[in-house]
């Protein structure tokens, strides 16, 4: 006598992971992001002008103060707006976990004093990277 054959499974298995497609929703999420860097951007190329009605003498191109703190406050925006499309192209694992809600969950688990310490060191990294682009833009070395 034969052994009766198993039944089937009632349950497909689940499909491997495959790589996500190219998608313009990551940019789409970030309009607002996008939107204050060509704000700064239409500042830059502005604000100039507005130095020239202040003082009739100065350059239309007058890398005074106030230009040079437009300009690192673009080129800082730029560079993290950069960063975080490398994140989201190069290493979509990655850019999931930081838009998930797992990531929130983890750093809620982190102790106080940790997150703060992550803070203070995050804010150090924008503020180091604002002041070596500021001063590449003021002409001094970096």
């Amino acid at each position: 006598m034969s052994e009766p054959e198993a039944p089937a499974s009632p349950t497909p298995p689940e499909p491997a992971p495959r790589k996500r497609p190219f998608s313009l929703r990551f940019l789409l999420n970030n309009v607002r992001d996008i939107l204050i860097w060509c704000l700064l951007l239409a500042a830059f190329r502005i604000v100039p002008y507005f130095i020239q009605k202040v003082d009739p003498t100065s350059a239309v191109s007058d890398f005074g103060m106030v230009h040079v703190l437009v300009f690192g406050t673009l080129g800082t925006s730029f560079a993290v707006m950069t960063v975080w499309l490398i994140f989201h192209f190069s290493f979509p694992t990655l850019s999931e976990y930081l838009d998930g809600e797992k990531f929130r969950q983890d750093f809620h688990g982190v102790p106080a004093p940790h997150r703060l310490w992550m803070l203070v060191a995050v804010m150090t990294v924008l503020i180091w990277t604002f002041v070596k682009i500021t001063a590449l833009g003021a002409g001094g070395d970096a």
